[in-house]
Order: structure tokens, then C-alpha cells, then sequence
């Protein structure tokens, strides 16, 4: 199993957005993952979202067209995508749930 880990930290209108800038390793990734899943191995995504305003999760087409593009191609490929909520008190973290996507 081939897992890519994320850090989202953008929310617009209670949305999380990745990535928050252009990111070609980014997209690299996804391009990787999507080899991998195609060759029979399984592979996710884990976006972790730290933000209490997030209710559900986007890919940031408007920021990053390529980045939008391999989300795409990895998610018709079989890739799994999880954006999980995690809260941050005295000390500790949190898991709260999957956010549901809400692509815009």
C-alpha cells in the first residue's frame, strides 16, 4: 500500500482547499500514486485538516489547474482520498471525522 500524507491548512466558506500554492511535487505524487494503483498495488491520500471552520473538502482547482488535472486522473484510477479532521487541545490531538468533498 502507497500512502501520501498532506497537510491542508487553507478553508474558504467552510471548505478546505489543497494546496494552498502551485505544488509540482505535488502532483508528482498523485502521478505516482496513480502508476502505482495502475500496476495493482493500492495507494490513498491522506489530506490531515487541522482547521475547526472545515466542513467539507475540495481539490484547489483554481490554484493549481495541474495539480486539479492528477487529482482527477488518481481518483478515476482507484486512488482513495481521505480528508480527516483532527482538533489540537492541551496538548493533544484529535480525530474527528472524514470531511465529505464538496468540489468547487
Amino acid at each position: 500500500m502507497w500512502v501520501e500524507i498532506k497537510g491542508c491548512t487553507l478553508v474558504r466558506d467552510e471548505v478546505a482547499l489543497f494546496p494552498d500554492a502551485p505544488t509540482t511535487r505535488g502532483k508528482r505524487h498523485l502521478d505516482e500514486l496513480t502508476l502505482a494503483k495502475k500496476n495493482g498495488d493500492n495507494a490513498a491520500v491522506l489530506f490531515l485538516v487541522f482547521r475547526p471552520d472545515a466542513k467539507y473538502f475540495s481539490p484547489n482547482r483554481l490554484m493549481d489547474p495541474e495539480f486539479y488535472g492528477a487529482y482527477q486522473k488518481a481518483r478515476e484510477a482507484g486512488v482513495d482520498f481521505y480528508p480527516l479532521l483532527f482538533t489540537f487541545r492541551e496538548g493533544n490531538i484529535y480525530f474527528n471525522n472524514i470531511l465529505p468533498s464538496h468540489e468547487i
